[in-house]
Parts: C-alpha cells; sequence; structure tokens
C-alpha cells in the first residue's frame, strides 16, 4: 500500500509488538522500517501471536539499518510497576542507540 501510494504525507508507526502472527516479527519490523515516521519499542514482541521478550538490540539493528531518525518511544504495558520496571530496561536501550 505505501508503495503504491508513494507519498511523503504517509508512513508507518513501528508498533515491535503490533503485528500479524508470525514466526520472525523481525522480518516484519525489517520490511516496514524505511517507512516508519515513529517507532515504538516494548518489552514483548509477538511470536506466533505470544507474547516473546523483544530482542532490544535487533530491534535497534533494523531501524538503524532502515536509517530511521526519529524518536524512539518506549512503550511499557506488561503487569509489573511500571515505576519500578521502566527503569530496569531504560539502561540497555540507551546504551544501544548512542
Amino acid at each position: 500500500i505505501l508503495k503504491a501510494i508513494d507519498s511523503k504525507w504517509l508512513g508507518v508507526i513501528w508498533d515491535s509488538a503490533n503485528l500479524s502472527p508470525t514466526p520472525d516479527p523481525y522480518a516484519q519490523l525489517e520490511r516496514i522500517a524505511p517507512y516508519a515516521v515513529t517507532a515504538q519499542v516494548k518489552v514483548m514482541t509477538k511470536v506466533n501471536g505470544e507474547d516473546t521478550p523483544a530482542d532490544y538490540a535487533r530491534l535497534v539493528k533494523i531501524l538503524r539499518e532502515a536509517n530511521y531518525r526519529g524518536y524512539l518511544i518506549f512503550e511499557y504495558e506488561e503487569e509489573e510497576d511500571p515505576y519500578t520496571a521502566i527503569p530496569k530496561h531504560l539502561p540497555e536501550l540507551r546504551r544501544l542507540i548512542s
């Protein structure tokens, strides 16, 4: 659809956990990364529709290879209290994007 419309005004919200059920969500993310206008990273991703811990290094690599230059949004949707959980994840993400 994005190729057919070919407009600078159309892009995707690249979301590491909002994908069609697939055994390889990273392949889907690679395909849409060149069209990303925002990028959302979550703690979990979906493999065959099941929650699986996200591979932050692989996610950042996909965005870098697509020359993504926008903000990286960390979106937390898990059960653990976000005030205690988020600080556990941010150091790794900061390291990967610096």
